[in-house]
């Protein structure tokens, strides 16, 4: 039960609270949470009986400790010493096909927890932030700490680490009483090899160098505005020839960002951010930020070349500036945003793409009084629309949601979407750019009332282009809770795609002009994918619990 009053239409539930008072002689506590652990697991399967690293039954084991003290009223400190990771839920299984990298939530609990202050650069003040093609990067991504080695070793047989070692981690966070929020993690990440062999050849090759993780996030609220700045730094030692060619030997993002209201029933706001970033390395690991799929310098058909092999270092920048109303019976958010080609925070971020700029204009029409059908009602319009910095336009879109809860407390979502011609400058990887179609999609989910011990979920989606391309999905959820210690959850999801031109490879050839650069092939895509998440979750107490 909350003691808050929030009228309908309007917003805010923490702002409203009563004030606590009266409450006098307890002196706070500051206790030392010391939690030591040890683990040690085995992993069996077939292995090539010449392989001089795997027998089929591989042992391994971790030792190491986690602490947490408070400091002062409102601060937290936590440390760790290499973290026990094992308990943590593994990633889905994915099919990428495309030039972008997988993003996978942060699932670590010394990541996750207290992590708001260090995530929210840019978020304060607007109460949504929408998409609707929107391409612009996240500056810290804790799971680039202790990620997968970057390099590689070469033979017969090879034995690389699956992931690097964090050999020690730091964050401390907290509000000061005048409304400051202060938080900074440090993480320092041991270098790892892998051994190879070939013949009667062996040896070890570096695969990812000693490193150390920075972010620093600072922020002011203050009645009716706030301000805040965040930085970010890697650092590497990069002793070893290869990875010189790699990897950048240091990266730095540095931002500011704010909100103001600007009326004093806080309906209409204007947020923003601004940030750049910075690196250094050698010509080879430049080159190869260049060339990724960030950007694409070296595409043929750009008005002026990018590309530069002899750079040692490269910088941008990226910002937006959104206005909202964010209370009443009809909203706005509209939005500004652009992420220059030369900008990179994929060292301790997550860019997908630098290289656009846009913006959109949502309108939304909500309802919250009850009819003789439904206890609330919205319909949201949207224009969007990005181009490149060669004003290219990448996107031109009209979309439409909708959402009802019933009366009795199902609830029901619809969209759709209508997408007209414009140039994809990532089709051909790195080639020149090609035409997309009108294209055209729609989805609904319902929902049953989700206060009962049985929830159940259906979905689908589908979609279609005028080159006849073509994706479907459906999905069937089911959450049950025979007791408040007892939850279980089951989701089948299958999902249908047929492209009609998926990109394979690309193939030089000096006798076509400098503009094409090659032969591009691509081929009919067609892919069924069946997937099963099931998930139990048993409370027997506040220190013992069981997660399948």
């Amino acid at each position: 039960n909350w003691l808050a009053l929030v009228p309908r239409g309007e917003t805010g539930l923490a702002s409203r609270m009563a004030p606590l008072e009266g409450i006098e002689g307890v002196e706070p506590q500051a206790p030392l949470v010391v939690i030591p652990y040890a683990a040690a697991g085995v992993e069996r399967g077939p292995v090539d009986a010449g392989d001089p690293y795997r027998d089929g039954s591989d042992a391994h084991g971790a030792v190491g400790l986690d602490l947490r003290r408070k400091v002062g009223g409102s601060f937290a400190l936590d440390a760790t010493v290499n973290p026990d990771f094992g308990q943590v839920e593994v990633d889905p299984a994915v099919v990428n096909l495309s030039d972008s990298e997988t993003f996978y939530p942060e699932k670590r609990p010394f990541f996750v927890q207290g992590r708001q202050i260090l995530d929210d650069f840019g978020s304060n003040g607007p109460n949504n932030r929408y998409g609707f093609g929107r391409s612009e990067p996240d500056l810290f991504y804790t799971r680039r700490i202790g990620r997968p080695p970057q390099g590689s070793a070469d033979g017969d047989y090879v034995m690389s680490p699956q992931f690097t070692t964090i050999l020690g981690a730091a964050k401390l966070a907290g509000k000061t009483a005048d409304g400051w929020s202060l938080g900074i993690l440090d993480a320092v990440t041991g270098s790892e090899s892998a051994r190879w062999s070939s013949g009667e050849d062996w040896g070890r090759t570096q695969v990812e160098p000693l490193t150390n993780y920075l972010v620093a996030r600072v922020f002011r609220d203050a009645d009716r505005a706030g301000f805040g700045g965040l930085f970010t730094a890697v650092n590497r030692d990069l002793s070893d020839p290869g990875l010189q060619q790699r990897l950048v030997r240091a990266a730095y993002v540095a931002g500011v960002d704010g909100y103001v209201f600007l009326d004093p029933r806080k309906d209409w706001v204007i947020g923003g951010r601004l940030a750049g970033s910075w690196l250094d390395g050698s010509r080879e690991s430049v080159e190869r930020v260049q060339l990724a799929s960030q950007r694409y310098f070296q595409r043929p058909d750009r008005p002026e070349v990018r590309f530069d092999p002899t750079l040692t270092s490269l910088g941008g920048w990226t910002g937006n500036v959104s206005l909202n109303r964010q209370s009443g019976n009809v909203r706005v958010n509209a939005a500004m945003w652009a992420t220059s080609p030369g900008f990179e925070s994929n060292d301790l971020g997550f860019n997908r793409r630098s290289d656009r700029w846009g913006g959109h204009v949502a309108v939304q029409l909500r309802q919250s009084r009850p009819d003789g059908f439904t206890r609330y009602r919205s319909l949201m319009v949207a224009k969007a629309y990005s181009l490149n910095f060669d004003q290219d336009k990448q996107s031109d879109s009209l979309n439409l949601y909708a959402r009802a809860r019933f009366n009795n407390y199902w609830n029901m979502g619809l969209s759709g979407y209508v997408r007209w011609r414009a140039l994809a400058d990532r089709a051909t990887r790195g080639g020149p750019s090609m035409l997309s179609g009108d294209a055209m999609g729609g989805g609904f989910w319902l929902e049953s009332d989700d206060r009962k011990a049985l929830v159940a979920r259906v979905s689908g989606y589908h979609s279609t282009n005028e080159w006849g391309s073509r994706y479907w999905n459906g999905e069937v959820a089911v959450e049950m809770h025979p007791t408040p210690a007892l939850s279980i959850a089951l989701g089948p999801e299958v999902s249908r795609a047929n492209a009609v031109a998926q990109w394979v490879t690309g193939v030089p050839d000096e006798a076509l002009p400098d503009v094409l650069g090659g032969h591009y092939v691509f081929s009919g895509f067609d892919q069924t994918e069946v997937a099963l998440a099931a998930r139990v979750n048993w409370i027997f107490s506040p220190r013992l619990s069981l997660q399948i």
